[in-house]
Formats: C-alpha cells, sequence, structure tokens
C-alpha cells in the first residue's frame, strides 16, 4: 500500500496550493496543514501558518492552532452582528471570566445560534473570509515547507462542513491579481484615504452609501481600521475607497509596504 505523502516543499504561492490541493484530495484524516516560511525565519518570526482541514476540505486558518480564543477573533472581526451589543458582551464575559480557555469554540457557537445572535451562514462565511484574507498574505511570502498534523478531535470543535480547497485557491489566486493591481495606487492598507470631490460626485452610490463613505473618511482611520470596523473584507473596502479617493495620506509609522494587512497573526 502506498504511503499517504504528509509533507511537502514550496517555491511560490501557487505551487503551495496546488500541492494541497492535490494532497488534500486523498487525505483521510483530520488535522492540520503546517507552513513555514524561509522569509519569515529570515526575519527571526517564528510564526506559523495553520490550515484546519475536516475530511479534505478546508474549516479555518490561524497562526495557532484551532481555540475558543482564536474564534472569538474572527467573530469580532468578520461577524457583522459582533460590533453589536449582544455578541460582544457576551465574547467580553468570557474573556473576563477566564471561560475562553476552558470553553469549546463549539460551545461558544452552539451559544451564539441559539440565542439567535447571529445566523450559522454568517458564521461559516467568518471562517471562509478569514481563511481568504490570510492567504491573501501568506500566498506572498514566498519558499517554505509544510507538514499535516492529525487531530482528531479537530471535527468535534468545528461543526461546519468547511469549504473546498480547490475553490478558495481559485478564488485566492483571483484576489492576488487584484491586490497587484492595486499595489501602484495602494501601497499599503494601513493608508488613510482622502475623497476626490469629482470622482465622489459621479460615483455611482445611494444616499446612504455617500453618507457612510463620508462617516469613514471623517474619522480619519486607515483603510486596515474601516475594514475591522465594519467587519467587511479588506479587498472589498480597498476597492470602494479607491474609486472615490484622490490620494492617501501616510501614517507616521508606516507599516511594511504591501496591500494586504494580516502581520503573520490573528
Amino acid at each position: 500500500m502506498m504511503t499517504q505523502v504528509r509533507q511537502f516543499h514550496f517555491q511560490q504561492g501557487p505551487e503551495l496550493l496546488e500541492s494541497l490541493t492535490n494532497l488534500s484530495q486523498g487525505l483521510k484524516t483530520n488535522g492540520y496543514w503546517r507552513f513555514q516560511f524561509d522569509y519569515l525565519a529570515r526575519q527571526n518570526k517564528a510564526t506559523s501558518w495553520y490550515l484546519g482541514m475536516v475530511d479534505g476540505r478546508l474549516c479555518c486558518s490561524y497562526s495557532s492552532l484551532w481555540s475558543t480564543n482564536n474564534l472569538s477573533k474572527t467573530l469580532y472581526r468578520y461577524v457583522s452582528q459582533a460590533q453589536q451589543p449582544k455578541i460582544k458582551a457576551y465574547l467580553s464575559e468570557l474573556h473576563q471570566s477566564g471561560q475562553i480557555a476552558t470553553l469549546s469554540p463549539k460551545a461558544v457557537l452552539s451559544e451564539i445560534l441559539i440565542n439567535g445572535w447571529a445566523h450559522k451562514w454568517q458564521l461559516e462565511a467568518a471562517l471562509r473570509m478569514k481563511i481568504l484574507v490570510d492567504m491573501d498574505t501568506y500566498l506572498t511570502l514566498g519558499a517554505g515547507q509544510a507538514e499535516f498534523i492529525e487531530d482528531d478531535n479537530l471535527v468535534n470543535d468545528l461543526p461546519f462542513r468547511g469549504y473546498s480547497v480547490a475553490d478558495l485557491g481559485k478564488i485566492s489566486l483571483e484576489r492576488q491579481v487584484n491586490w497587484q493591481q492595486f499595489k501602484q495606487f495602494l501601497p499599503s492598507m494601513n493608508l488613510v484615504p482622502i475623497l476626490n470631490p469629482e470622482k465622489f460626485l459621479k460615483a455611482n452610490l445611494n444616499d446612504s452609501q455617500r453618507i457612510w463613505v463620508e462617516q469613514q473618511v471623517k474619522h480619519k482611520l486607515p483603510l486596515s481600521r474601516i475594514a475591522s470596523r465594519l467587519g467587511q473584507d479588506p479587498l472589498e473596502v480597498a476597492k470602494a475607497f479607491f474609486k472615490v479617493s484622490k490620494c492617501w495620506n501616510y501614517p507616521a509609522c508606516p507599516s511594511r509596504t504591501v496591500v494586504n494587512t494580516n502581520d503573520y497573526g490573528d
């Protein structure tokens, strides 16, 4: 019987995705693909990238293993309801009481669903977006290696079916093209947008959308903060403000000059 390959090396993002897709198709066990990148090693960053897999499908993406703490960060960032009082108060209580370290992610998700604070599709979409945004960053880091770590308990703590590796890989490559197109004009999501009155006037926006854009610009927040406050995809926020902005203010201490904002962490 042929032994299943559980590790591989890669040189670029597309090669990583190709190997990940091929090897995950025949994966019969649950666990994590752990990725390490030569670039991060040269920068003395010990960060690894973990992709959770259940039945050969992608379920979560973090710089550490799946946990209630990681789940809470994702809910705050990518579920719009997380900005509302009930979910925010619940998660805050878990952190203050220390239950964030003892309650399982499944228990937290069940509590949110039972109380009607969010729909299942919204929670699934949040995990999916977290995977895609992480791919925006990690697929640009070049060469590295991957190994699969078994975890039979993962299926019990992740009550969602997950996502096709091939489908998310295809979407991720399309996002890479979009980010590359923006890079010439928008070198970092940590820049503050300044409206172009002419562009803004001609933009295909209704009254509520115009008010929303003006409110975001008024606070003089960088695009990364705007996306986080809204629980939105940073790529979509970049597209929206690119259409109505004339230039960008650089922060006093700009971060590395890349479009996406994940700083190799959660």
